[in-house]
């Protein structure tokens, strides 16, 4: 290779693919919607994928430049409820999200199912 290829070679800009991020929500307060009601804070499962994107925003803001986030809400039953069943379709969902292209797989739940995920 002459000394001018390999000069544009290496002032030649790479175009980096953004990392695909899939958030997975299986629960957990941070996935929840804050509400004030009557002075007091309560916590509500997100009614949309588009709601669970908005509750981590600024969570995330800072990985924007380098990362897509792709926003699946699945369960909001509390983790303490949680059973075996649950436990293995979640673990195949982080499979399933893998075999679709995803480069990383976020799993938000309790710390009542933390100990049983594997994750």
């Amino acid at each position: 290779m002459s000394n001018s290829k390999r000069r544009a070679a290496r002032t030649t800009p790479r175009v980096r693919r953004k990392v695909q991020i899939l958030i997975l929500g299986e629960g957990g307060t941070i996935m929840m919607t804050p509400k004030l009601i009557r002075g007091r804070m309560h916590y509500a499962p997100p009614k949309s994928a588009a709601e669970f994107a908005r509750n981590l925003q600024e969570a995330l803001a800072p990985f924007r430049n380098d990362a897509e986030f792709t926003f699946r809400p699945r369960s909001s039953e509390d983790s303490i409820n949680k059973q075996p069943e649950q436990w293995v379709k979640m673990i195949c969902a982080v499979g399933t999200a893998y075999r679709e292209g995803f480069d990383l797989v976020i799993v938000t739940h309790g710390t009542d199912t933390l100990a049983f995920s594997g994750l």
